[in-house]
């Protein structure tokens, strides 16, 4: 070739080269991104109420990582953005996100929250679609590798309620809640635009109650996907409070108005306390202050009575009693959507507040959250708040993570190694030379110990693997919610997995197991389980640390190790049942359920320890109802059977009551709040506060004997039985943990940490009651599995011990002259 002919083709080359660099996305090497961290979790003020760049994020639940990047060079990038945050083994949980961005972006990663055992904190990483590693830059063009969170991060463990306002401007009356003196419980309020929130309902997983004052869809920035995650976030368990007044077409019209509890109308102005419930007025102006002649400031008041309410809503302002007249003016309403409920306030509750001198016992009212109690006399604990809040010692939430572990398993690893070292040290050492020697073949004793050292090899691979098992093992406990006569159901499922061998594979938690590929996403979400550290004990992680990636969009976890051990994993999931509960429940009165009141089991599942609660009123923020919840235990219901009420009584002991007389039916019936020291035997056995006195008492406390052990909580038990009564009580105690009396000493020190989640109470009304039963069955969800890498089809694995707790709220008819 000659320079003339090699010259023209280098130019040519240089040619195509420069065509190609105009066109192609720009290279690892060549983009230029800055970026920074907006927020860990959300915005939030610390305990005082003050604003200091703080951010919260809830332990062990899904964290939304919000992003801001931008591409200087104005060519287009793709590549991944990743966060890491540890489990409880030590091994890493990668989130991801897919980018391609040309100029500046907002991006929300979703990783489940450690509390950083291992220094792992939330920076965020970008690698290119080949996985090398990008250069990041500051705004003052400094090279980083990962971008840093700027505001201080706070964990709060499980027990927190977190608050999360969306008003525009903010209702900044929220932060009085957080003052110690004012709710009894931990709490923080975090503060975020309506545009800001997460596209994914794993992103709002720590918000348990969410403000929007003024409410306006149209007029905020929230996109679709924004929104669907927001009412997928209710229908999960979330609690929706909207403030409406001269909004009130726009909302009703929205994808909101088929969720709330009333028909609004056009609002009036007022200045007349008259306008509102005395209930109302007692939280606006404290109830011994009486209301003043005139409200502080005007109100728009949309006007809501009794038949404005839809069939499943009921009062919460004011609150609802047998008394409350339907001509009552209501101030706030709520009902349910799926597990959760949507509380509809009648005028924008920052003008509602400024109409009153008093706000904490609104506040309280709306968001579902009691004043702290009284100090205990009979307790000398050191505690929190002021004195009036105990330290806990008994965790009631760990029955659940020593119900689905493998401890009895790793038992006999450890027993079998025991017994194989000294069997081989004794056949080897002192049989094998005594045979040889009497055989008089001791000079063969070196090629017999070999032979011996191999078949011991082969019976200890053998008996291993008999001890852990052929496959993969799991272990699951489910908690199902849903409504009588509806297969429409949402479930929380305790997972623990191991395998047999070290293998790394895919998992999932498909809304339909049968049809796995055709399942459609966002109906679950699967990730590592995290528990709490107690009493300062270190956790124990694998020195050799390993990455798997968490998909939330989709419910499943790629690549996870399993090193022949167990992990534990929680889900939630939603779907549909092939049965279901079916149930008439009416009243003859007040204070009497119906005698052929009926309960039928069509779930496919025999139930034991059945019982179905029913409450005499509403919730008060300044009144506990434990002895104003009344229960009919029954010990089974088979599958396709029914049972009645008249037939649950007849089963009851017969108890005398305090007067010596044998019970009538009568007795029997709904006895009348604070009514407890004179009922009927009877009636004291079916209250819930003698029945939860009785759960409690397994776990050594009880309100008659005010005793408790302080160890207790410390137990050394490794394994409950999810069929055994311990197991039971603990997670009736954990359905209504919100209508113990925390102010008596037999349960002030019983704690939940992670099992708020699992509380239904707020189901719990006038018009509805709660059936509760357990089954020895799988529930409606399973773990499916497939082999890391390979993207072949998803296998369900059936669990070798199930146990599934069923809940279902039954309509009561009658109630309101129906």
């Amino acid at each position: 070739m000659t320079a003339q002919r090699k010259t023209r083709v280098l130019g040519e080359c240089l040619v195509i080269a420069a065509t190609l660099a105009m066109w192609w996305p720009a290279t690892a090497s060549a983009v230029h991104l800055t970026g920074r961290i907006i927020s860990v979790g959300f915005p939030s003020t610390d305990p005082h109420g003050r604003d200091h760049g703080l951010c919260h994020y809830k332990l062990g639940r899904w964290t939304p990582v919000r992003v801001d990047l931008t591409n200087t060079d104005g060519d287009l990038f793709s590549g991944w953005l990743e966060v890491r945050q540890p489990d409880r083994d030590g091994d890493l949980v990668v989130a991801r996100q897919q980018i391609s961005i040309r100029d500046s972006r907002h991006y929300f990663l979703y990783v489940p929250a450690a509390r950083n055992v291992r220094d792992v904190p939330f920076n965020v990483r970008v690698v290119s679609t080949e996985g090398s590693l990008i250069p990041l830059f500051t705004a003052s063009n400094e090279r980083i590798v990962e971008l840093t969170p700027e505001d201080q991060i706070i964990p709060v463990d499980a027990r927190t309620l977190v608050i999360l306002d969306i008003s525009a401007g903010g209702l900044n009356h929220l932060r009085d809640l957080t003052k110690e003196t004012t709710s009894d419980r931990d709490l923080i309020v975090a503060r975020c635009a309506p545009s800001e929130l997460p596209d994914l309902v794993a992103g709002l997983e720590m918000v348990d109650v969410i403000v929007w004052d003024a409410a306006d869809p149209s007029a905020s920035e929230m996109d679709l996907g924004q929104r669907e995650a927001l009412i997928e976030w209710v229908r999960r368990g979330g609690r929706l409070v909207l403030g409406v007044s001269t909004n009130w077409d726009i909302v009703s019209r929205s994808a909101f108005g088929e969720m709330l509890p009333a028909r609004l109308s056009e609002p009036t102005t007022t200045t007349s306390p008259k306008a509102l419930s005395p209930h109302a007025c007692d939280l606006l102006f404290g109830s011994e202050e009486p209301a003043t002649s005139t409200l502080l400031s005007p109100l728009k008041l949309c006007s809501i009575k009794r038949e404005n309410l839809l069939p499943d809503a009921e009062s919460v302002i004011p609150f609802e009693t047998p008394e409350l007249s339907n001509e009552e003016n209501i101030l706030a309403a709520s009902r349910p959507y799926g597990r959760g409920r949507v509380v509809l306030v009648a005028a924008e509750i920052q003008e509602l507040l400024k109409a009153g001198s008093y706000t904490e016992a609104l506040l309280r009212q709306i968001v579902r959250v009691k004043p702290p109690p009284k100090a205990n006399p009979q307790s000398n604990m050191q505690t929190r708040f002021g004195g009036t809040t105990p330290t806990r010692d008994l965790d009631l939430h760990e029955t659940v993570e020593k119900a689905t572990n493998f401890s009895i398993a790793a038992s006999l690893y450890f027993l079998f190694a025991f017994m194989f070292v000294v069997a081989y040290i004794i056949a080897a050492t002192f049989g094998s030379w005594t045979w040889l020697k009497k055989k008089g073949l001791a000079r063969v004793s070196w090629p017999a110990f070999a032979a011996l050292s191999v078949a011991a090899s082969a019976t200890s691979l053998l008996a291993v693997r008999f001890v852990r098992g052929i496959g993969n093992s799991v272990e699951c406990f489910t908690v199902v919610d849903g409504k009588a006569g509806s297969p429409d159901v949402g479930a929380i499922c305790y997972l623990g997995m191991k395998t047999a061998t070290y293998s790394n594979v895919d998992l999932s938690l498909p809304s339909n197991w049968l049809d796995i590929e055709n399942s459609p996403p966002l109906r679950a979400a699967l990730r590592p389980r995290w528990y709490e550290q107690r009493y300062a004990v270190s956790e124990a992680t694998y020195a050799a640390s390993t990455e798997y990636k968490a998909a939330p969009v989709a419910g499943q976890l790629h690549d996870v190790l399993f090193r022949a051990t167990e992990k534990q994993f929680e889900g939630r999931w939603e779907g549909t049942m092939a049965g279901r509960l079916n149930a008439a429940l009416y009243r003859k009165s007040w204070t009497e359920l119906g005698d052929q009141s009926w309960i039928e089991n069509k779930l496919g599942a025999d139930l034991d320890t059945c019982y179905l609660f029913v409450a005499a009123r509403g919730f008060s923020e300044n009144r506990s109802r434990h002895n104003g919840i009344h229960c009919y235990p029954f010990k089974a219901l088979p599958d396709g059977k029914r049972i009645t009420v008249a037939s649950i009584l007849a089963a009851l002991p017969r108890q005398r009551s305090d007067a010596g007389r044998a019970p009538t039916r009568g007795d029997a019936g709904i006895a009348s709040e604070g009514s407890a020291g004179a009922a009927s035997g009877t009636q004291i056995e079916r209250l819930f506060s003698t029945r939860c006195e009785e759960w409690a008492r397994s776990f050594g406390y009880g309100s008659s004997s005010a005793s408790y052990y302080p160890n207790y909580g410390q137990s050394s038990e490794g394994k409950i039985d999810v069929r055994g009564d311990k197991f039971t009580n603990a997670m009736l105690l954990l359905t209504f943990f919100d209508e113990i009396d925390q102010a008596d000493a037999g349960y002030h020190r019983l704690d939940r940490s992670q099992g708020r989640v699992l509380d239904r109470s707020s189901d719990l009304t006038l018009d509805t009651a709660l059936f509760v039963g357990f089954a020895n069955d799988p529930g409606p969800a399973r773990l499916c599995w497939r082999r890391s890498g390979s993207n072949g089809k998803w296998k369900p694995i059936d669990p070798d011990q199930s146990r599934t707790m069923y809940r279902f709220t039954i309509p009561i008819r009658g109630t309101r002259g129906q």
